[in-house]
């Protein structure tokens, strides 16, 4: 009852005492919060220290030394342990946890020597009491509480008196209650200072010296000094005066004799600017700073500081002394101080603005500091030079400070904001904590925030305290003792590295680099190994190979095989839970892969997937996810970027096997088609099975050899790497590789849109051919609706509007749409899908022409023109996918002509030109062959125009030959003027008969010009095929084979495949 009374008690100050003055006076809240406190301490069962804990940790403390070998300590702890629990306390267990919480790594810096050292017990000194003096001297003698007078042998404990008026005066009584008015004139009599009147004449006598300094009398030399000394000394004058911010001008104008008034102003101009800057220099050590750095700064000054005035006091003792005999001269004086005063106005002109931040100060002065060393020892000021590197050092020790701390424990001050790494989040996910918890502080301009003698050294240092802290959070702390115990000295280190003909500048960077190998140790090397080895990197990338790039291709097929089984089969192919344990099932036979690491999902359809353009439906096998779970160490390496380009191939890989499955599905049925290949559909089902058959051997065969050597090339890059940062990179040009040479840049999406839309046709040849079938197998002639939803399923979920069939569901709802939702379209025909084939195929080859130059470039370049070269196809792709589009508006008897010519404009010119000669010259010859056998010429064409041209082109070049003579050229002019071709030509000699006869065949061919174009039209594509394109096709070979006998071959594009070699 007794303790509950007590507990009450103590609850109600308590409430009484952390409660608000509103809240006292509701009488409710006060019973509440009282009850609710009571109940707290009544249930609380371990109020005290568990001293079974302690105990245990003590032994267990006392064993770590005794492993650490370090015996001496534990057993000059363990006998103090023994006598402290002998001794009855109480408190013991929280006295001894206090210790414990208290203790740092007590193994490790615990002096022995010192712990051992015993200190005596000092003597108790004996204090004086009254009893003790009342004993050797009572109080019981006669007269002892007498008033004291003045003439008495007391007379030492008079008031002091300056004056002989006050002796013989009584002092006041002690045994007085009050004072009288005697008495307060007698005390404050005693504490008057008589007139000193030889002090009182040369205060006097000053005055009147100052009166003529300021009316403008002459002064001596000696005067003048003196006010400049006290000038420089920091104190005020009547000579000089400070102005606005500090700097130091003359008050008066005075006379000095023998110096002339102008010579005088100027040598006070320069004492008062001389004074200015000093003045700059105490204003900065008189000021507070918060960066250790200036500070450091500041007391070194102020020694400087000391000494100046050292030397001024020297100078002060010169002229006092009167042993010696000095002449006094400004212009001595102001040589003498302006060579020990010019140190410290360059000290002053280092010193940074105050307007900036403390930490911007600190980091400008080291820069100032490090440049005055350098430019001092350039002009050959040496002795000036190793003191202001003696400022340097003194102020780079407390910058270096933290510096050690990082590198060697991986922490950070935080308190500290000179240290150019931050803290971002220290409670950051443990798989980015090498991204993210640690930054590097830039500047504007996008440097470090650090000297600039530190800006080559700032990655290293952030990379070897990031790989300290990264070892400690794998629970492994390397050793530091080795480290601590050497000297890490910048100054000794550059004196010892010190070489006279090499600048300060080098020999400090050497210093510095020395600096840094004793404080990096060899973590670095030991995370890589950790890396590799403890946290299974190769394993990890082993199973990323397999999972999601296909290496274990029987797998890869079995696990796609069965989602595509499960798709076509329709409702609940969907659930995750189901697509995660065919994923496991596929996997599990992989030793690198752990099948519980895995877990497959379908994303829900955003509205940019619902209203995609691809096709007529969105892709739903990109959304289909597989996420492979990795230890936390590996995630700061694999990051989700790179997991993101992985499941872009596995998604393009997944493509390509669909287009497979579907293919393979067919070739049981192929017999069926084989009796009807004379039919017409059949011919153009087979051709277009035939190019999409094609088309996914390629691609999947492009595809393949991709993944393969970039997986590759990214062993060889993470066996080259030699810290995390190299591993990193490593991977982004795994990422990079990926992105590019799989055409899944964000650029290059009209090419990505048209294997697309190639991959989409092998859905719609698997309905048509399953309904060929059946129609050819007399199974249906005409199916009905149920029998078209079935057949239709494929197709169905590609024209139909998607939603989401997990979207708005729970986990335990059903997520899958129902059968009866079918969209009713009709599929395109044969031949129609065979068009959309060759319009897709010729854009797609298109674009990727003009991705060949980029192709071929190597890796690095790949990756820095990739942006410009992507830029350009999509320009070109755009302008194709427009002719495309019109070309698609065109008669289909068109489309023959259209394409080929688009594809090879010139070849397919060429061809037309070509035919048209063909066409010109062939009906030439070949009637006048006729008309010559036959011995006719048709009326109609013997007269006109293209006859008479004929007769003048033929007729000059027939009398060139001498197939006609002149006479006969001008009879026969005669006569056709006078009777016609027709009635002449039967009479005309055998050279003018044929003069005739070729003029009509040229004739008959001008009239059939518009016959000959259409012709040469209508053969073009077949002549260019036998004739243009294979010389074309010949000499490309001939170009791409001339370069390999001279250079190496470039690696094929995607592929990394070097085609020919280097030949001497």
């Amino acid at each position: 009852m007794a303790h509950a009374a007590k507990l009450n008690a103590l609850t109600d100050d308590l409430i009484a005492a952390i409660t608000p003055s509103t809240h006292r006076r509701d009488a409710r809240q006060i019973r509440h919060l009282r009850d609710s406190a009571l109940r707290t301490f009544k249930t609380q069962q371990h109020v005290r220290v568990n001293q079974f804990e302690i105990d245990a940790r003590l032994e267990g403390l006392l064993e770590k030394f005794y492993v650490l070998n370090n015996e001496p300590l534990a057993d000059a702890l363990k006998p103090r342990l023994d006598d402290f629990a002998a001794r009855p306390n109480k408190w013991r267990p929280e006295i001894l946890a206090l210790l414990l919480a208290l203790s740092d790594r007590p193994a490790e810096k615990t002096n022995i020597n010192k712990a051992l050292e015993t200190t005596p017990d000092e003597p108790v000194e004996h204090q004086l009491t009254w009893a003790e003096i009342i004993a050797d001297d009572p109080l019981d003698e006669e007269g002892i509480w007498d008033d004291v007078e003045n003439d008495s042998d007391y007379s030492e404990h008079r008031a002091p008196s300056l004056s002989d008026e006050s002796v013989g005066e009584p002092t006041t009584s002690t045994s007085a209650s009050s004072l009288s008015e005697q008495d307060v004139a007698t005390l404050a009599r005693a504490f008057i200072v008589p007139k000193d009147h030889e002090l009182l004449t040369q205060v006097k006598d000053l005055r009147d010296r100052m009166t003529s300094m300021h009316s403008g009398s002459a002064l001596t030399e000696l005067q003048v000094t003196r006010q400049v000394l006290l000038m420089l000394h920091g104190l005020s004058t009547d000579l000089f005066e400070a102005g606005p911010g500090g700097r130091i001008r003359t008050r008066h104008s005075c006379l000095v004799i023998n110096i002339a008034p102008s010579t005088l102003d100027r040598v006070l101009q320069d004492y008062a600017s001389l004074g200015s800057q000093i003045n700059i220099v105490r204003k900065f050590v008189a000021s507070g700073q918060q960066s250790v750095v200036l500070q450091s700064f500041q007391a070194a000054v102020q020694t400087r500081l000391k000494d100046f005035s050292r030397v001024l006091s020297n100078i002060e003792q010169d002229f006092l002394q009167q042993e010696k005999s000095a002449v006094v001269s400004l212009l001595n004086v102001y040589a003498e101080i302006d060579r020990v005063a010019g140190p410290l106005v360059r000290l002053g002109d280092l010193i940074p603005d105050d307007a900036l931040k403390h930490n911007v100060r600190a980091v400008q002065l080291l820069n100032n500091l490090f440049e005055q060393t350098c430019t001092l020892q350039l002009v050959g000021e040496d002795e000036e030079s190793s003191k202001v590197a003696d400022l340097l050092f003194k102020c780079l020790e407390p910058y270096l400070r933290p510096i050690r701390l990082w590198m060697t424990e991986g922490k950070l001050i935080s308190s500290n904001e000179l240290f150019f790494v931050r803290s971002d989040d220290e409670n950051s996910d443990r798989g980015s904590i090498w991204h993210s918890r640690f930054t590097l502080l830039k500047q504007a301009d996008g440097s470090i925030f650090a000297p600039d003698f530190m800006q080559s050294l700032a990655e290293r240092i952030f990379k070897a305290g990031k790989s300290v802290m990264f070892l400690q959070a794998l629970g492994r702390h390397p050793d530091i003792s080795e480290r601590s115990a050497q000297s890490l000295d910048v100054a000794q280190i550059m004196q010892s590295a010190s070489n006279g003909l090499l600048p300060f500048s080098e020999v400090f960077k050497l210093a510095l680099n020395n600096f840094t190998d004793a404080l990096e140790g060899s973590e670095t090397k030991i995370l890589h190994q950790a890396l590799m080895s403890q946290c299974g990197l190769q394993t990890t990338i082993s199973a990323v190979n397999h999972i999601y790039l296909g290496v274990h291709g029987t797998r890869f097929q079995d696990f796609s095989y069965a989602i595509f089984q499960r798709m076509d089969r329709g409702s609940g192919w969907d659930d995750r839970f189901l697509l995660t344990e065919l994923a496991q099932t596929a996997f599990e036979a992989t030793n690198a892969v752990m099948p519980d690491h895995i877990v497959v999902r379908v994303k829900p359809r955003t509205d940019q997937q619902t209203t995609t353009s691809h096709g007529r439906r969105a892709d739903v096998l990109d959304r289909l996810v597989v996420e492979y779970s990795i230890p936390w160490a590996l995630q700061n390496i694999l990051t989700k970027t790179t997991l993101a380009a992985c499941q872009k191939a596995f998604t393009t890989l997944l493509r390509l096997y669909r287009a497979q499955y579907l293919l393979n599905q067919q070739e049981w049925t192929l017999s069926i088609m084989a009796d009807r290949s004379k039919d017409q559909r059949v011919k153009e089902f087979l051709a277009l099975r035939q190019h999409l058959s094609w088309f996914a051997a390629t691609l999947k065969g492009y595809v393949c050899e991709v993944l393969s050597v970039v997986s590759k090339q990214l062993t060889i890059d993470l066996e080259a790497a030699a810290d995390v940062d190299g591993m990193i990179a490593a991977f982004h040009t795994f990422q990079l590789d990926l992105t590019s040479k799989l055409l899944q840049h964000d650029n290059l999406a009209p090419i990505q849109g048209s294997i697309l839309a190639i991959l989409e046709l092998y859905e719609d040849l698997a309905l048509e051919w399953r309904n060929a079938v059946k129609q050819i197998s007399n199974h249906a002639t005409q199916p009905t609706s149920r029998q078209l939803v079935v057949q239709q399923s494929l197709s169905a979920r590609r024209d139909r509007p998607e939603t989401d069939e997990a979207a708005n569901l729970t986990d335990d709802e059903d997520d899958s749409e129902p059968h009866d939702r079918h969209d009713q379209r009709s599929v395109l025909s044969v031949p129609s899908l065979l068009k959309e084939y060759t319009r897709q195929l010729s854009f797609l080859l298109a674009g990727l022409r003009s991705l060949i130059p980029s192709l071929r470039y190597s890796r690095t370049t790949l990756q820095q023109q990739i942006r410009q070269q992507s830029t350009k196809s999509t320009a070109e792709a755009t302008k194709h996918s427009r002719i495309s589009r019109l070309e698609a508006r065109l008669p289909r008897f068109l489309a023959r002509y259209i394409t080929p010519l688009r594809t090879a404009p010139i070849s397919h010119i060429t061809a037309f030109l070509v035919l048209h000669e063909l066409t010109a010259i062939v009906p030439l010859f070949g009637l006048t062959f006729a008309f010559h056998k036959f011995d006719w010429l048709p009326p109609i064409f013997s007269e006109g125009y293209w006859v008479k041209e004929g007769v003048e082109k033929f007729g000059r070049y027939f009398r060139r030959k001498g197939w006609i003579r002149d006479a006969d050229g001008e009879g026969f002019e005669d006569e056709k003027n006078r009777t016609g071709f027709a009635k002449w030509w039967p009479r005309g000699e055998d050279g003018v008969r044929l003069l005739v006869e070729v003029a009509t065949a040229y004739a008959i061919t001008k009239a059939l010009l518009p016959l000959r174009l259409g012709l040469s039209l209508w053969l073009t594509p077949s002549f260019a095929k036998i004739s243009t394109l294979p010389i074309k096709r010949m000499f490309a070979r001939k170009a791409a084979t001339t370069p390999a006998t001279k250079v190496a071959a470039s690696p094929a594009a995607g592929t990394n495949v070097v085609a020919g070699k280097t030949t001497k």
